[in-house]
Protein backbone atom coordinates (compact mmCIF):
# COMPACT_ATOMS: atom_id res chain seq x y z
CA UNK A 1 0.00 0.00 0.00
CA UNK A 2 1.59 3.07 -1.58
CA UNK A 3 0.11 5.59 0.69
CA UNK A 4 -1.44 7.29 4.08
CA UNK A 5 -4.75 7.80 2.65
CA UNK A 6 -5.37 4.21 2.34
CA UNK A 7 -4.20 3.36 5.95
CA UNK A 8 -7.00 6.45 7.51
CA UNK A 9 -9.49 5.25 5.59
CA UNK A 10 -9.25 1.70 7.56
CA UNK A 11 -9.70 3.70 10.57
CA UNK A 12 -13.18 4.83 9.69
CA UNK A 13 -14.76 1.45 8.39
CA UNK A 14 -15.80 -1.36 9.39
CA UNK A 15 -14.54 -4.90 7.50
CA UNK A 16 -15.76 -8.42 6.93
CA UNK A 17 -13.25 -11.67 7.38
CA UNK A 18 -12.42 -11.81 3.63
CA UNK A 19 -11.52 -8.11 3.58
CA UNK A 20 -9.44 -8.62 6.99
CA UNK A 21 -7.45 -11.38 5.16
CA UNK A 22 -6.77 -9.04 2.14
CA UNK A 23 -5.73 -6.52 4.44
CA UNK A 24 -3.15 -8.64 5.66
CA UNK A 25 -1.64 -9.97 2.83
CA UNK A 26 -1.14 -6.55 1.40
CA UNK A 27 0.60 -5.23 5.54
CA UNK A 28 2.92 -8.63 5.17
CA UNK A 29 3.97 -7.43 1.73
CA UNK A 30 4.35 -4.05 2.72
CA UNK A 31 6.53 -5.17 5.58
CA UNK A 32 8.93 -6.99 3.84
CA UNK A 33 8.77 -4.82 0.48
CA UNK A 34 9.76 -1.82 3.29
CA UNK A 35 12.13 -3.93 5.28
CA UNK A 36 14.16 -4.94 1.68
CA UNK A 37 14.28 -1.34 0.79
CA UNK A 38 15.59 -0.07 3.99
CA UNK A 39 18.52 -2.87 3.35
CA UNK A 40 17.27 -4.70 6.59
CA UNK A 41 19.21 -7.78 5.69
CA UNK A 42 22.46 -5.38 6.61
CA UNK A 43 21.51 -3.11 9.45
CA UNK A 44 22.35 -4.00 13.08
CA UNK A 45 18.86 -4.78 13.97
CA UNK A 46 18.94 -8.12 11.91
CA UNK A 47 22.38 -9.45 13.11
CA UNK A 48 20.19 -8.74 16.73
CA UNK A 49 17.75 -10.98 16.12
CA UNK A 50 17.72 -14.64 18.10
CA UNK A 51 17.55 -16.51 14.66
CA UNK A 52 19.58 -19.55 14.02
CA UNK A 53 22.79 -18.39 12.13
CA UNK A 54 21.64 -21.03 8.91
CA UNK A 55 18.40 -19.05 8.66
CA UNK A 56 20.33 -15.52 8.61
CA UNK A 57 23.28 -17.17 6.34
CA UNK A 58 19.95 -18.82 3.64
CA UNK A 59 17.93 -14.80 4.04
CA UNK A 60 21.62 -13.13 3.61
CA UNK A 61 22.19 -15.00 0.73
CA UNK A 62 18.75 -15.65 -1.32
CA UNK A 63 17.37 -12.07 0.03
CA UNK A 64 13.93 -10.82 1.38
CA UNK A 65 12.03 -11.14 -1.78
CA UNK A 66 13.33 -14.58 -2.53
CA UNK A 67 11.52 -17.19 -4.13
CA UNK A 68 10.58 -19.04 -1.11
CA UNK A 69 8.24 -15.63 -0.49
CA UNK A 70 7.25 -15.29 -3.84
CA UNK A 71 5.66 -18.47 -3.70
CA UNK A 72 4.15 -17.75 -0.51
CA UNK A 73 2.98 -14.22 -1.75
CA UNK A 74 1.20 -15.48 -4.72
CA UNK A 75 -0.16 -18.63 -2.67
CA UNK A 76 -1.67 -16.23 -0.17
CA UNK A 77 -3.10 -13.55 -3.45
CA UNK A 78 -4.71 -16.80 -5.64
CA UNK A 79 -5.52 -18.86 -3.10
CA UNK A 80 -6.82 -17.90 -0.12
CA UNK A 81 -8.66 -14.38 -1.53
CA UNK A 82 -12.51 -16.31 -2.25
CA UNK A 83 -14.36 -15.05 -5.11
CA UNK A 84 -12.55 -11.92 -6.20
CA UNK A 85 -10.95 -13.29 -9.29
CA UNK A 86 -12.45 -10.86 -11.62
CA UNK A 87 -10.75 -7.97 -10.18
CA UNK A 88 -7.44 -9.18 -11.84
CA UNK A 89 -8.32 -12.03 -14.38
CA UNK A 90 -8.25 -9.67 -17.51
CA UNK A 91 -5.52 -8.15 -16.40
CA UNK A 92 -3.36 -10.60 -15.46
CA UNK A 93 -4.20 -12.83 -18.90
CA UNK A 94 -2.74 -9.75 -20.75
CA UNK A 95 0.29 -9.15 -18.52
CA UNK A 96 1.30 -12.94 -19.19
CA UNK A 97 -0.09 -12.76 -23.22
CA UNK A 98 2.59 -9.92 -23.36
CA UNK A 99 5.81 -11.24 -21.53
CA UNK A 100 9.02 -12.64 -23.11
CA UNK A 101 7.49 -16.94 -21.96
CA UNK A 102 10.16 -19.24 -21.36
CA UNK A 103 8.01 -21.88 -22.31
CA UNK A 104 4.61 -22.36 -22.53
CA UNK A 105 2.67 -25.53 -23.44
CA UNK A 106 -0.83 -26.05 -23.03
CA UNK A 107 -3.62 -29.57 -23.97
CA UNK A 108 -6.76 -27.66 -23.42
CA UNK A 109 -9.67 -27.69 -25.20
CA UNK A 110 -9.89 -23.77 -25.66
CA UNK A 111 -7.25 -21.80 -27.83
CA UNK A 112 -7.51 -19.32 -25.35
CA UNK A 113 -5.89 -20.37 -22.56
CA UNK A 114 -7.15 -18.49 -19.06
CA UNK A 115 -3.95 -18.27 -17.01
CA UNK A 116 -5.24 -17.59 -13.41
CA UNK A 117 -6.95 -21.26 -13.59
CA UNK A 118 -3.51 -22.60 -14.22
CA UNK A 119 -2.05 -20.62 -12.01
CA UNK A 120 -4.17 -21.68 -9.07
CA UNK A 121 -4.05 -25.07 -9.87
CA UNK A 122 0.02 -24.97 -10.32
CA UNK A 123 0.27 -23.02 -6.87
CA UNK A 124 -2.22 -25.16 -4.87
CA UNK A 125 -0.85 -28.54 -6.11
CA UNK A 126 2.70 -27.72 -5.66
CA UNK A 127 3.41 -27.20 -9.27
CA UNK A 128 5.63 -24.36 -8.95
CA UNK A 129 8.91 -25.01 -9.44
CA UNK A 130 12.30 -22.69 -9.21
CA UNK A 131 14.87 -23.22 -11.92
CA UNK A 132 18.01 -21.03 -13.60
CA UNK A 133 17.53 -21.53 -17.42
CA UNK A 134 20.51 -20.29 -19.27
CA UNK A 135 21.74 -18.46 -15.93
CA UNK A 136 18.34 -16.82 -15.89
CA UNK A 137 16.40 -17.24 -12.56
CA UNK A 138 13.31 -18.91 -13.31
CA UNK A 139 9.74 -19.98 -12.41
CA UNK A 140 7.93 -22.55 -14.16
CA UNK A 141 4.05 -23.27 -12.81
CA UNK A 142 2.95 -27.31 -14.21
CA UNK A 143 -0.49 -28.65 -13.66
CA UNK A 144 -0.68 -32.26 -14.80
CA UNK A 145 -3.95 -34.35 -15.03
CA UNK A 146 -4.20 -36.11 -11.98
CA UNK A 147 -5.73 -39.58 -14.31
CA UNK A 148 -2.77 -40.20 -16.66
CA UNK A 149 -0.25 -37.06 -15.20
CA UNK A 150 0.37 -35.97 -18.38
CA UNK A 151 1.15 -31.97 -18.64
CA UNK A 152 -1.71 -29.99 -19.08
CA UNK A 153 -0.32 -26.45 -18.52
CA UNK A 154 3.34 -25.48 -18.30
CA UNK A 155 4.31 -21.75 -18.09
CA UNK A 156 8.25 -20.93 -17.55
CA UNK A 157 8.78 -17.11 -16.93
CA UNK A 158 11.55 -15.25 -15.19
CA UNK A 159 10.95 -14.73 -11.46
CA UNK A 160 11.36 -11.30 -12.29
CA UNK A 161 8.30 -11.93 -14.26
CA UNK A 162 6.97 -13.67 -11.34
CA UNK A 163 7.37 -10.05 -9.27
CA UNK A 164 4.96 -8.04 -11.77
CA UNK A 165 2.56 -10.77 -11.62
CA UNK A 166 2.38 -10.46 -8.10
CA UNK A 167 2.46 -6.72 -7.77
CA UNK A 168 -0.32 -6.77 -10.38
CA UNK A 169 -2.15 -9.09 -8.25
CA UNK A 170 -1.38 -6.44 -5.25
CA UNK A 171 -2.36 -3.13 -7.33
CA UNK A 172 -5.50 -4.87 -8.03
CA UNK A 173 -6.45 -5.96 -4.41
CA UNK A 174 -5.59 -2.84 -3.17
CA UNK A 175 -8.15 -1.00 -5.83
CA UNK A 176 -10.67 -3.60 -4.94
CA UNK A 177 -10.17 -3.02 -1.37
CA UNK A 178 -10.39 1.13 -1.89
CA UNK A 179 -13.76 0.31 -3.60
CA UNK A 180 -15.34 -2.41 -1.13
CA UNK A 181 -14.54 -0.40 2.22
CA UNK A 182 -17.58 0.22 3.60
CA UNK A 183 -17.57 3.51 5.92
CA UNK A 184 -18.69 2.42 9.49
Amino acid sequence: MKNATFYCILMSVSIDDDQSMLLQILAFHGLINSLNNTNFLQSEHFKKLPLSNINKEVLTKSGLGNPGYLAMILYSLLIIPKNIDEIYRSALNDLINDMELKELSFKGKTRSIDHLIYLKKAISSNGIIFENIDGIPSVRFLVKNPENFEVEYSLTISTSDGGRIMNLILSKMEKYLEKTLKPK
